[in-house]
């Protein structure tokens, strides 16, 4: 068995997040933005493409926005979150 992946095209400039931001609601997806003071809002966004472990943005975010991938069940607007720094592996 051989496994192969083609690549059909190649998007410049789009705006990109981790999948596991992207929540669906009643009104389509969201994401949870962090703002001043670290307080979030829920922001409707529209995916126009998925791929591994990315999903490309077309409306609703600005780059450089700061989105939460985690915990966003127990969100809401203006609720305040600690963020923390990414978690690395260790290099040998």
């Amino acid at each position: 068995m051989v496994s192969v992946n083609l690549i059909e095209f190649i998007r410049k400039d789009v705006l990109t997040v981790p999948f596991q931001a992207v929540m669906t609601g009643p009104t389509g997806p969201y994401v949870y933005v962090i703002g001043p003071a670290d307080k979030v809002s829920r922001v409707n966004v529209t995916v126009t493409a998925t791929q591994g472990n990315l999903a490309v943005i077309g409306k609703g975010l600005q780059a450089r926005e700061r989105v939460v991938t985690a915990g966003q069940y127990r969100l809401a607007n203006g609720v305040t979150v600690t963020v923390e720094a990414p978690k690395t592996a260790a290099v040998k």
